[in-house]
């Protein structure tokens, strides 16, 4: 089985992305904060990790850097409703990042990362505006 993190503070937002990651065929285990998912982290290999805040609280490290550091293959998704850290995640500001999201964060944008492992960010080639769609659509959607 895969697994995937969700790192956030707010239940509601965990819920949220753990229901497309389920889909996806993860095993979704939820941490409140960095200092938590950074336990997670030495003990279970993850496939996906979703994170809320692009920077360590209190630190301007990258903390998808940071997840990189031990996890070197995992796709690190930032999910945010911020224009401005959004703005600055799509210019490649902050390392590490697999892709970047605009939440709420839905089945076919999470199956889109998990399967070309490029799409929804910006500063990578390949990468399709959703209005230029040349892509099969998925299997199913629960978007729908």
């Amino acid at each position: 089985m895969k697994a995937a993190l969700i790192i956030a503070s707010d239940m509601h937002d965990a819920l949220a992305h753990a229901a497309p990651a389920k889909l996806l065929g993860y095993i979704p285990v939820v941490a409140k904060n960095a200092a938590i998912a950074a336990h997670f982290l030495k003990v279970t290999g993850f496939e996906l990790v979703i994170i809320h805040q692009p920077t360590l609280p209190g630190d301007r490290r990258s903390l998808a850097g940071e997840i990189k550091r031990t996890q070197r293959s995992a796709l690190v998704i930032l999910a945010t409703d911020s224009d401005a850290i959004y703005a600055k995640a799509r210019t490649c500001f902050y390392s590490g990042l697999t892709a970047v999201l605009r939440e709420p964060l839905t089945y076919k944008a999470m199956w889109r990362i998990v399967e070309y492992e490029r799409d929804g960010f910006g500063c990578h080639p390949g990468w399709v505006p959703a209005d230029e769609e040349r892509r099969l659509s998925p299997p199913f959607s629960a978007d729908h």
